[in-house]
């Protein structure tokens, strides 16, 4: 986790950059600001060593009170809590000083912290052997349980919506069209399909080619050199199967009350959090799923493997024998990765946790933009800039997104790729289902050519800036370039304003040209004057010195201090075409590639080093 502070006395800038090594699962970041005592910002971490939770009795109890009733967890966190701190200077003072190795008192600064220590950690190491192009993330769903009817009785079956053949297809007409670093992550291709068994035994499911069309694809992807990513769950478990080596009395989750627990989400219309009926997995389990399955996956020689759910979830396990907290669960976690990512020559994650980036190659799902809650103001690719040349990552689905072209200023603006969830068939059968009726917009027929379109647009962009960091970022102002009609309105205005003042200055010549006569007519009114300029002594502070040993006159010296240069600060003239800020962002890459990004819905003009740049709506452009 990040901790930042930033304070900003009179002519310096100080701050520092926190980050907590030790104890991190157990923090949680807390923002506070003085509201109308002042105006700075806070963000501590609060640590919870001995979690516990509180219950209403009239919710458990029938006919209960309100009363409330507090459980602790019987075993307490006993590490440590240790938080790095990195201090960050003032741009002027290093410069003075002439001070190497030091951060800049901002956010800039701060990512250059951040970055510097996961590579002096060992943690991050700079791309190899990128391929010419971006990578392309497609998530293609394998099958899922669907009622029939059968002989009019109603049958539970397997329905495919991307078969193994349907994968080879999906590559060779994107090839086709000149996209070539692709991935396919396959989730639901295995044990149950959507709903999965835990990963233990593998089975892979026949209505999508079995084993068989698993093996054959693997062999075509190392010929065609794409990649292809089984998606896995060791982390929740939906189906319960003969044999699958869950037993839930050893392995699921438990709460501080004893109760079985499930994986949940927050519900924007019920403004609650509802359960997908996901059991939890103890992560102390982990390892004993994953070697069984490993002994069956391994034999297909495959290049790749998904496993989202590790990279982003962190579950303790509160069970009466062996208890568990989240820093157990964290150990547990990157030693499972850590076999991953021996076995596997790529490994996928989601959301990218501080504690899988020494293992994962590729983070999707990961946060490249702010939850523009109350408190937040603009949104800093913080984690974008970190992680750009170092790893492959990309954002939610682009095509489930509300606005596509945005997300493709996201992805330039955090130097990532775009990732779509796809699937070739019976797309339509999603709807009919409540745990799948939010995928309404996942046919691969319908977005092959927006596929082609924006990823060929963001390709162009950066392709060739896969390994440079991102060294610069700021927010600029920017005027809306105005319309026709706005412009003859703001030509009429000015002809108006320059003809009221031709009107005021001749008003105002008639009337000096009456006084002037008045006063020829009336020279006893006019009185002399002498005008006398005040005197202004200017005093300068001086240091003088004296040698007594000196002969008279000889021993002082008289030492007047040069004036310091004034420094003019220039402020953007703002107009009524003015954008708001945040709307236009310039980042910079290595080598002095620069973008200009409108995130506004209207062309701007911006301009930068002397140069006027006008950038479409939702577009951008590139400097080099």
């Amino acid at each position: 986790g990040v901790v930042t502070n930033y304070n900003k006395p009179e002519n310096e800038d100080v701050g520092f950059l926190a980050v907590i090594t030790e104890g991190d699962s157990l923090a949680t970041l807390m923002s506070s600001h003085g509201g109308t005592l002042h105006s700075f910002n806070t963000v501590y971490a609060k640590f919870n060593p001995r979690p516990s939770d509180q219950y209403i009795l009239s919710t458990a109890v029938s006919g209960g009170t309100n009363a409330t009733w507090t459980v602790e967890s019987a075993r307490k966190y006993t590490g440590r809590l240790t938080i790095l701190y990195k201090m960050l200077t003032d741009e002027n003072i290093a410069a003075e000083k002439n001070l190497a190795d030091t951060y800049s008192a901002d956010y800039m600064g701060m990512v250059n912290a951040y970055r510097d220590y996961l590579t002096d950690e060992g943690i991050l190491t700079a791309l190899q052997n990128t391929a010419d192009d971006i990578p392309l993330y497609i998530e293609s769903f394998g099958s899922f349980e669907t009622t029939e009817k059968r002989f009019s009785f109603p049958v539970t079956v397997d329905t495919p919506l991307t078969t193994f053949e349907d994968v080879k297809t999906m590559y060779n007409e994107l090839s086709e069209a000149g996209v070539n670093n692709v991935n396919f992550r396959l989730t639901g291709f295995a044990n149950g399909g959507l709903s999965p068994s835990v990963p233990y035994k593998l089975n892979w499911m026949e209505v999508l080619g079995g084993a068989e069309g698993f093996a054959d694809l693997v062999k075509y992807a190392a010929e065609k050199n794409f990649g292809v990513f089984p998606e896995f769950d060791f982390a929740y478990v939906t189906r319960a199967e003969m044999g699958d080596g869950m037993n839930l009395s050893k392995y699921a989750v438990k709460t501080i009350d004893d109760r079985y627990t499930s994986r949940r989400y927050y519900d924007a219309a019920a403004q609650s959090f509802t359960s997908d009926f996901a059991l939890c997995i103890s992560p102390s389990a982990y390892e004993h799923f994953y070697d069984k399955f490993a002994e069956s996956y391994k034999t297909y020689e495959p290049a790749g493997i998904s496993v989202s759910t590790l990279g982003k979830d962190l579950n303790s396990d509160f069970d009466a024998d062996e208890p568990y907290n989240r820093e157990d669960s964290k150990k547990f976690t990157t030693e499972i990765l850590q076999k991953i990512d021996q076995d596997y020559a790529e490994v996928m994650v989601d959301a990218g946790n501080s504690y899988v980036l020494p293992y994962a190659d590729h983070i999707l799902n990961m946060s490249t933009d702010s939850s523009h809650f109350l408190r937040a103001s603009q949104a800093i690719p913080f984690m974008g800039m970190v992680l750009h040349g170092s790893k492959n990552f990309a954002s939610t689905p682009i095509n489930m997104e509300g606005d596509s072209d945005s997300a493709i200023l996201k992805a330039i603006e955090n130097g990532g790729s775009l990732y779509f969830i796809l699937s070739y068939q019976n797309t339509n059968r999603l709807k009919e289902y409540f745990s799948t009726s939010a995928y309404y917009s996942v046919t691969y027929d319908i977005w092959k050519e927006e596929v082609v379109e924006y990823y060929t647009r963001l390709n162009d962009a950066i392709k060739d800036l896969q390994n440079s960091l991102i060294v610069d970022h700021e927010f600029i102002y920017g005027e809306r370039v105005p319309d026709a009609d706005e412009i003859a309105a703001d030509e009429a205005a000015a002809e108006a304003a320059a003809k009221a003042k031709e009107e005021a200055d001749k008003k105002a010549a008639e009337k000096a040209e009456r006084a002037d006569k008045y006063a020829e007519m009336h020279p006893e009114l006019q009185k002399s004057a002498t005008t006398v300029e005040p005197t202004v002594e200017e005093t300068v502070d001086v240091e003088i010195s004296i040698d007594l040993d000196a002969p008279d006159g000889e021993g002082m010296t008289v030492i007047v201090p040069e004036e310091e240069p004034v420094i003019e600060k220039t402020e953007y003239v703002k107009t009524k075409y003015t954008t708001t800020v945040g709307s236009i962002v310039r980042v910079e890459y290595e080598g002095g590639v620069n973008f200009i990004l409108n995130y506004n819905s209207f062309d701007v003009n911006v301009v930068y080093n002397g140069q006027t740049y006008t950038v479409a709506a939702l577009g951008f452009v590139r400097i080099n």
